[in-house]
């Protein structure tokens, strides 16, 4: 597992925390332990913002084992684009948008996590699992998957709580979250509240 000249500054860190952590000499190789680091190390590396390559998560998933160790998150890691997103490492979330396949889904007046795990609101951002917006008719959703061609939030009973049977499911195209945004159709966080 050698550092290729191309690499960009985030897999060269994944591939030297494999790299020590699969061969750290007198140690028996632990899959937890090697797990966990290149989780850590995928954190870091988005939150730090280092700048990733539009092939970083292909490559991770492909030559660093990354299904292992991103977490089963509703579309294995779908965790890392939600951190991207909300830490707005933009060359993070385009790699992983690329790996799956799929363009961003951007809406506005969006309530977000950083990596800390605070929620705070963005005026028009990237949507990821786990992000709350106002959609039709005033509700205010979470969304729980996203797939190529649209996403699912949904509306609970109590506004900021996601457990337990939604209320509404929504099916929303790209094309709707455009059109919202130039309609003005999305409701702004009342009070400032994030």
């Amino acid at each position: 597992m050698r550092e290729k000249k191309t690499d960009s500054p985030a897999m060269i860190l994944l591939r030297h925390i494999y790299k020590q952590t699969s061969s750290a000499p007198g140690t028996t190789p632990s899959w937890d332990i090697l797990n966990r680091a290149m989780s850590d190390a995928m954190r870091l590396a988005i939150t730090a913002h280092f700048r990733f390559g539009m092939d970083d998560f292909k490559t991770a998933n492909e030559e660093l084992g990354m299904k292992y160790w991103a977490g089963q998150d509703g579309g294995y890691g779908e965790w890392f684009y939600g951190l991207a997103c909300g830490v707005n490492n933009v060359s993070a979330a385009r790699a992983f948008e690329h790996w799956k396949e799929r363009g961003p889904y951007i809406h506005i007046n969006i309530q977000t996590r950083d990596a800390y795990g605070n929620t705070f609101s963005r005026k028009k951002g990237r949507v990821a699992v786990g992000t709350w917006f106002y959609w039709q008719d005033g509700n205010h959703v979470r969304v729980t998957s996203i797939e190529p061609d649209h996403l699912i939030a949904c509306a609970y009973q109590e506004e900021w709580a996601w457990h337990g049977k939604p209320m509404r499911r929504f099916r929303i195209m790209r094309q709707e979250l455009l059109a919202a945004r130039r309609g003005g159709q999305a409701k702004e966080a009342s009070d400032g509240e994030a």
